[in-house]
């Protein structure tokens, strides 16, 4: 199989049941479920900089898309605080008066 130098092992179903080597590339594309976490994981070991251009950039255009969406989801999670915050608040001085 491809990728006699990485530690990724998929299992592939033309292949029977047991996981085999592939090189990150193929377990990028393959990986049910790749988590961004991974992707990040195999950019700090450098095991993708055999990837050649275009590849290279899908990968980090991938990483860059979740840094993104996680920042989206923290603002999101702070404005809920901030509005539970308020709502309260108001309350509060709601019964006060």
């Amino acid at each position: 199989m491809c990728g006699e130098c990485s530690a990724q092992k998929l299992q592939l179903p033309n292949l029977g049941n047991d996981k085999v080597r592939v090189c990150d590339k193929c377990f990028i594309e393959l990986a049910p479920g790749f988590a961004p976490a991974n992707i990040y994981r195999l950019l700090r070991k450098n095991s993708l900089k055999h990837l050649d251009g275009e590849d290279k950039l899908k990968v980090e255009s991938r990483v860059k898309k979740q840094e993104q969406d996680k920042e989206e989801r923290q603002k999101k999670k702070t404005m809920k605080v901030l509005i539970t915050l308020i709502l309260r608040l108001t309350t509060l001085r709601k019964k006060r008066n």
